[in-house]
């Protein structure tokens, strides 16, 4: 989590990371292997969903995640409850 906001997880063995709306659309456009991610027919705003086969190398996992991580610290702490 970063500033209270989750950046990355795991859907059905799939990688899920958050970014960016704008930032979602470039990288499906751009890597063939993320895609938007949808959960129960809707899209989930900002959020990509990677292919398991772009992770072969422990490099391309972290590379993942750290764009999630950058893009999501951009985002405005939550206040606290």
């Amino acid at each position: 989590m970063v500033n209270e906001h989750i950046c990355f997880a795991s859907w059905d063995d799939y990688p899920v990371i958050r970014v960016r709306n704008k930032s979602a659309s470039k990288l499906v456009g751009d890597d063939p292997h993320a895609r938007l991610f949808y959960l129960n027919g809707k899209t989930m705003t900002g959020w990509v969903i990677i292919a398991t086969d772009a992770l072969d190398e422990d490099d391309d996992s972290q590379n993942y995640i750290d764009l999630a991580m950058l893009l999501t610290c951009t985002f405005s702490a939550k206040a606290a409850k």
